[in-house]
């Protein structure tokens, strides 16, 4: 039987990766479906927001390196995940925040106490079961305690849910083929790199 779950919490794997250089960002659903006579772009949503990065390990001696890189390979398994959040922007704890109304188009939270999230903050949440989902959002407008994020909340949300503002983090999924386990000199492996994208499985 196996030691370690199909999802690594953030204290099994990411939160002891020493990152040097990142991307976090949201995908575009859209796709092109011409133009209007004057000149108006025409699009359709197709698929799925979701985030996904790259990310690139500092120089670490051989024998950390490969401790990384052993967590990595286990990654590469069919059905296997992890948690992750932006390391550029890990956030802070807000004491009792919650989902205390969702709007209608599904583009607004409002929760009881607002004013020490910032346009750019990212939040989490978990919802439905079998199985649980993750939800990570970030803040692209603020009116009083209403709160406009990207991508839209999905189905399932509900309100009365905890939010987490501190390492909120999403489920992700090594993207095939993309694990470079870098190149070592006498004393260093370097240029650790993977690709990584959000699942709701």
């Amino acid at each position: 039987m196996a030691i370690l779950p199909q999802l690594l919490s953030l204290d099994q794997f990411f939160d002891g990766l020493k990152v040097q250089t990142c991307t976090f960002a949201l995908s575009d659903a859209r796709v092109s479906a011409g133009e209007t006579g004057a000149g108006d772009g025409l699009t359709a949503d197709v698929g799925s927001e979701l985030w996904s990065g790259t990310c690139t390990l500092v120089p670490a001696y051989h024998a950390e390196a490969e401790a990384v890189a052993a967590k990595l390979y286990r990654l590469q398994r069919s059905g296997s995940a992890f948690m992750v959040y932006n390391p550029r922007l890990p956030g802070a704890a807000i004491t009792g925040a919650q989902i205390s109304a969702i709007g209608s188009d599904r583009t607004t939270i409002t929760i009881p106490n607002a004013a020490s999230v910032a346009v750019g903050a990212f939040l989490s949440f978990s919802y439905l079961t079998n199985p649980v989902r993750y939800a990570l959002h970030q803040v692209a407008a603020k009116s009083g305690n209403v709160l406009e994020v990207v991508p839209r909340i999905r189905p399932g949300a509900l309100v009365g849910t905890s939010l987490t503002f501190l390492r909120p983090a999403c489920k992700g999924y090594i993207r095939p083929g993309s694990v470079n386990t870098g190149q070592s000199d006498r004393l260093l492996t370097t240029g650790m790199t993977f690709n990584w994208r959000q699942t709701l499985r």
